[in-house]
């Protein structure tokens, strides 16, 4: 019996909502109620499958969008945080090459850099860096 408890009932209504055997399902019903049954059965399928299953698509769907925006937010904030950091190291390494301290980095401060020996491991990183900016090819 399809309708006889209330975990039947509830698994019958679900194949009625996914069209499943849907005329052997309701064939009792009309049987005992022919137009209850029908009206029923016509609320029943315009109701769940066209407005419950689209409603809780449109819920799973807003959520994926939230995980995904939150996502992206963590993302940029991260993005962020390295680009503070990379403009921390960036104005690090211009203030020490700046030799004379006037603020400005002259052709000279800059060739005196590149030319000198190597074992100073902040012209060492300084050059690195520079070369990492692509700066060389002019000093050079």
């Amino acid at each position: 019996d399809r309708w006889g408890g209330i975990l039947p009932a509830v698994f019958t209504l679900m194949k009625l909502a996914t069209f499943d055997d849907w005329t052997a399902t309701m064939e009792p019903v009309l049987s005992v109620q022919p137009v209850w049954g029908i009206i029923f059965l016509l609320m029943y399928v315009l109701l769940v499958p066209f407005t419950l299953f689209p409603l809780m698509t449109a819920i799973l769907t807003q959520q994926s969008v939230q995980v995904a925006e939150s996502d992206a937010s963590r993302r940029e904030r991260e993005r962020q945080k390295k680009m503070k950091k990379a403009k921390g190291d960036l104005a690090a390494v211009l203030r020490s090459i700046d030799a004379d301290g006037d603020g400005d980095i002259s052709k000279e401060e800059l060739k005196s850099l590149w030319n000198s020996k190597g074992g100073d491991r902040d012209k060492d990183k300084q050059r690195d860096f520079l070369r990492q900016l692509g700066t060389c090819e002019e000093i050079e």
